[in-house]
């Protein structure tokens, strides 16, 4: 029961990444004319993921920094990183090389010309916009945000 517990939003989660990804290619290709407008799409949609992801993650080292302070309390007296902030490093190395090696091996399984290029970039927004998810579901929004001007 623990591991259909900890697999099924594991699944799901992993599900509507996918359409996501599904999504954002189909609309490249829909709203462009030629192979080329399909890459200046997805590129845009890539640079768009790359600034919304590094918010994301600014705004959870804030956070792990917060935690890592309030346990503090003024007992650690070297100004290292505390277990948060340091754990959440550590998964940021592990997922940018996760992200390099499966990217690269989603391109590789379609082979020179047959779209490899776009397929290693909707790959990286794929797989930011996942982490982005979890990040969320972790650290909750960013309400840093401005609001909307009426």
């Amino acid at each position: 029961m623990s591991f259909l517990s900890k697999a099924v939003p594991a699944f799901l989660l992993l599900g509507l990444a996918g359409a996501s990804f599904a999504d954002s290619l189909a609309e490249c290709y829909k709203a462009a004319d030629n192979r080329v407008q399909v890459r200046q799409c997805l590129q845009k949609e890539l640079d768009q993921t790359r600034r919304d992801y590094e918010e994301k993650l600014a705004f959870a080292q804030d956070q792990a920094k917060s935690l890592d302070d309030a346990q503090d309390q003024g007992r650690r007296k070297k100004r290292g990183q505390g277990p948060a902030s340091q754990a959440l490093s550590a998964a940021n190395r592990a997922f940018d090389g996760y992200l390099r090696r499966q990217c690269d091996f989603e391109s590789a399984m379609f082979g020179s010309g047959t779209g490899s290029g776009n397929q290693l970039i909707a790959c990286r927004i794929n797989l930011m916009k996942l982490r982005m998810g979890a990040l969320d579901n972790l650290v909750g929004a960013d309400t840093r945000e401005t609001a909307v001007p009426k």
